[in-house]
């Protein structure tokens, strides 16, 4: 039973001593770089703390405190020269290079963020109808068009600058409101359809006849979508397949969530997604308020997160202090409490003792013999011969 419990003790004794991964978070998203340089501070202490210890994976590290890039910046880029280069064409009365151009540049921007795609969208579409149109298709030119008045409902061409042809095909593919179609859009995440939310996946839609762009977007997803044409008394349904994004985008949008947070119910919510990614109950948050480094500390108990205090010249060791506190210095044993030696009596010495018994046996031995003599007794006189 005690060997068991000895057993017990020695398996729970490391977990009680194992240091506890400390996230260290740039909210100022790179914007400042005196925290990226205390954000590496911090982590390179945290490599020898004693209590605490940094993330084991360096790919989170920089998630955290790296400046967080553009993802739709490259496809945005891509679309945004397409344009132009369709635009040429068309100046030029190149209808097919115009075409290609437009369908390049639209290849990509599904995958683009639906707000920041959605004007690319209108022009490119209405590129891409021109060209449709001088090419001798006006059909297709007329969806086309229709996916621009669904973008921007509002735009309407000026007759000095395009052609009667253009303008006539442009303005029938105007969608009518007593027509609807019913899409269904199937997938996981938040539905958008031509720029603008339609709430959770799955969801059913009433949408103009003609071609509509629809997207699928989340924070733990990547931003995906298609082209689809809506045809008048006929249902549509769209299905998007899933696409994860990985682990280390989602912790950059949720630095970026909790970074542009409103309020405190927000940024709770924001901070406890971001510690569940990385798996951390603890963290240092580092931001800027009046041009001044500004620390805060959080922990997955109470009370949450600390005040957001400024940085001054604290150290590293100083500002993880607040996660956890040195230890105290150990007090020294207390000086033994010392006793009298009591000095023996007399009688109590050992020789004394000795001498008492001896004594006594003497006199029990004497005592005997005496008791036992005889007067005239002579010692036997015993002679033995030999045979």
């Amino acid at each position: 039973m005690a060997c068991a419990a000895i057993v017990a003790l020695g398996a729970i004794t490391p977990a009680r001593a194992e240091r506890r991964p400390v996230a260290v978070i740039d909210l100022t998203l790179g914007d400042d770089p005196r925290a990226t340089d205390v954000a590496k501070l911090l982590q390179d202490d945290l490599g020898t703390h004693p209590a605490l210890r940094r993330l084991q994976s360096v790919a989170y590290e920089s998630a955290l405190i790296e400046p967080p890039p553009d993802d739709d910046a490259q496809r945005i880029g891509s679309a945004t020269t397409n344009l132009k280069n369709a635009e040429r064409y068309l100046a030029e009365y190149n209808a097919s290079s115009a075409k290609a151009s437009a369908e390049t540049g639209l290849s990509g921007l599904p995958e683009v963020a639906p707000r920041e795609a959605a004007p690319l969208f209108a022009q490119l579409a209405f590129v891409r109808g021109q060209a449709e149109l001088a090419l001798k298709h006006p059909d297709e030119a007329a969806t086309w068009f229709s996916l621009v008045h669904a973008i921007t409902p509002q735009r309407i061409l000026d007759p000095d600058q395009y052609f009667p042809e253009v303008i006539k095909v442009f303005a029938d593919a105007t969608p009518s409101p007593a027509r609807s179609v019913n899409l269904e859009v199937r997938g996981t995440g938040e539905v958008w359809i031509d720029g603008a939310s339609y709430g959770a996946a799955p969801r059913e839609a009433q949408v103009a006849p003609g071609r509509h762009v629809v997207q699928l977007t989340g924070v733990d997803r990547e931003t995906r979508g298609d082209f689809a044409i809506a045809k008048a008394g006929e249902r549509l349904r769209v299905e998007i397949p899933d696409a994860i994004a990985p682990v280390e985008l989602q912790i950059r949008r949720a630095r970026q969530a909790l970074a542009h947070a409103n309020d405190t119910v927000e940024r709770a919510s924001s901070m406890g997604r971001l510690a569940a990614l990385i798996e951390v109950g603890d963290a240092i948050l580092l931001s800027t308020r009046d041009g001044k480094l500004m620390v805060q500390t959080w922990r997955n108990q109470a009370p949450g997160f600390s005040r957001v205090d400024e940085r001054g010249a604290r150290t590293a060791a100083e500002l993880l202090a607040a996660l956890a506190p040195p230890p105290l210095p150990k007090q020294p044993p207390p000086p033994p409490i010392l006793f009298p030696i009591e000095q023996p009596r007399w009688y109590q010495h050992r020789t004394v003792q000795l001498g008492v018994g001896l004594g006594v046996v003497a006199i029990v031995v004497s005592s005997i013999l005496w008791a036992t003599y005889t007067p005239g007794m002579q010692p036997a006189n015993i002679k033995v011969t030999a045979q």
